[in-house]
This record gives structure tokens, C-alpha cells and sequence, in this order.
């Protein structure tokens, strides 16, 4: 009876080019210099080709949907729309995962993963037929140094009358661990073309705050904020001063004050 040949798996090598007569330590010390003198093709090319090929292969003109978008997005409830819930319910469809050539090497990764996050739009649906729980599960799993590359996550809704008509939605989103835990900012825009909700992560999300309170110290730098906003609230008397015009912190200050009465005005709804 002819006897089946086993080899252990670390014993299975390249034998190309190896003396096989040699121990097992210098075979081992041989393949792993073979590999480490091993470049990629795409390395040798200048950099700026390097740079155009990453943003080409790991950027979307089109939104990344993180959750399947409300039905205001296909126009009602459509076939379209149950087609694709139900494609996102299989796991069929499902949030984006980093591309594969942000997995080629350490190299290419520093720069590709950077572009991944930062050029493209990730979009979220958010009206309560909106899968929530997979958008935050998303957000924690690519973790707190990839969420503040992200250049633009949206929670979007296409019914520009929604958060009047719906404003639970709204404040689901701001009691959510997206604000609560990640520390994401929201600032909302509304223009016509839909209800957008654009969330910031990381330490530029305090840059709001941060030219607020620079307009008080500009106002009396010798007091602390708290002394500067009393100050401020007790001169009724005087007359108030000019409008400094489009300087930026104004237009910051302005902002901040919007969305603050915004969702205080959502909050009294609640």
C-alpha cells in the first residue's frame, strides 16, 4: 500500500534558488530576505502620480450611505425604496469598508486611509424609519482617529419640512452617542434642498466656542469670560455698538447663536 507523503506546513518552502542542503535556519533567514527585498511598483512612481492614483481609486463622487436614506430620498414609499431596506436589512448593502488598497502596505495606507476619510461624504438617514444603531456601530468601530479625518458626515433627510414636522428625529441625533460620547458638533443647514446636518469631530469641533469666547475677551480682556458675559448683559443703558461688518468670528458668533435657539426651540417641542 503506497504511503501518503504529510510535510508540516513551516517545512513547505520556495525551493527556487535555495539550497536545499542547508539547514533549516538559513532557509528561513533566505525567504524572509527575499521578502523584505520585495517593492512595490507603485512605490517607485513619483509621488504626485502616487497621490493622483490614491485619490482616484479610494474617493466617491456620489455620498457614502452609512444606513439606508429615509424614503423622501426615492420620492415616497416606492419599490425602489423597499428594495433597497430590505437589501440593507439582508446585510447585502451595508456600510462603507476602507478600500483595499489602503490594506497594501504601511506606506500607501498613511496616505490613501487620510484621503478615504477627508474627500469623501459619508450620509446618514435619520427620520425614525432610519436605521440609527448601524450608524453608530460604524462610527466606533473606525474609531476616534478616523472620525476626525472625516471631511463631511451629513445626516441628510430630502423633506425640507421634516424637522418642523418631525423634530424627535432631530433631537434623537443630538441625545445620541454621535454628540454625548464621540463629542460630534452638529450644525444644521437648511436650503431648501433638504434638512442637512453636518457633524464635526475631534478638537476642531470646539473652534465655535473658541471665537465666541475670543469676541468677549476682545471686548474686556482683563475680566474672565464668565465676569465678561454678566458684564456684557448688565449695560443695558448704553447704546450698543456698530456692526463690525463680515469679519469672521461675527459670522461664527452668528451661527452659534442660531443653531443654540434652534434647538432650544426643538428641545420646548420635545
Amino acid at each position: 500500500m503506497a504511503s501518503s507523503l504529510h510535510l508540516q506546513p513551516e517545512l513547505v518552502v520556495n525551493h527556487r534558488n535555495i539550497d536545499m542542503t542547508g539547514n533549516r535556519e538559513e532557509t528561513q533567514e533566505h525567504i524572509a530576505k527575499e521578502k523584505n527585498q520585495t517593492t512595490s511598483r507603485l512605490l517607485s512612481l513619483p509621488p504626485e502620480i502616487q497621490l493622483i492614483i490614491w485619490e482616484f481609486t479610494v474617493t466617491s463622487a456620489e455620498p457614502l450611505f452609512i444606513n439606508c436614506a429615509c424614503d423622501s430620498s426615492y420620492g415616497g414609499w416606492t419599490e425602489e425604496y423597499y428594495a433597497d431596506r430590505e437589501l440593507w436589512e439582508k446585510g447585502e448593502r451595508h456600510p462603507p469598508w476602507q478600500p483595499g488598497l489602503t490594506r497594501a502596505c504601511a506606506s500607501i495606507r498613511a496616505d490613501a486611509l487620510k484621503m478615504f476619510y477627508k474627500l469623501n461624504t459619508f450620509q446618514a438617514g435619520y427620520c425614525y424609519e432610519c436605521d440609527l444603531d448601524i450608524v453608530i456601530d460604524w462610527l466606533k468601530t473606525i474609531g476616534a482617529a478616523n472620525r476626525e479625518k472625516i471631511g463631511k458626515f451629513i445626516f441628510f433627510d430630502a423633506n425640507r419640512k421634516h424637522d418642523r414636522n418631525m423634530p424627535k428625529d432631530l433631537i434623537k441625533i443630538l441625545r445620541s452617542e454621535v454628540v454625548r460620547v464621540m463629542g460630534g458638533r452638529v450644525e444644521s443647514t437648511y436650503d431648501g434642498k433638504g434638512c442637512k446636518h453636518v457633524v464635526r469631530f475631534g478638537p476642531h469641533g470646539d473652534e465655535d466656542l473658541m471665537a465666541l469666547e475670543g469676541l468677549f475677551r476682545e471686548e474686556i480682556p482683563s475680566k474672565s469670560p464668565l465676569q465678561e458675559v454678566s458684564s456684557v448683559s448688565q449695560r443695558s443703558g448704553e447704546p450698543l455698538p456698530e456692526p463690525r461688518g463680515t469679519d469672521e468670528k461675527d459670522h461664527v458668533a452668528v451661527k452659534v447663536t442660531e443653531m443654540s435657539t434652534h434647538l432650544e426651540e426643538l428641545s420646548l417641542l420635545g
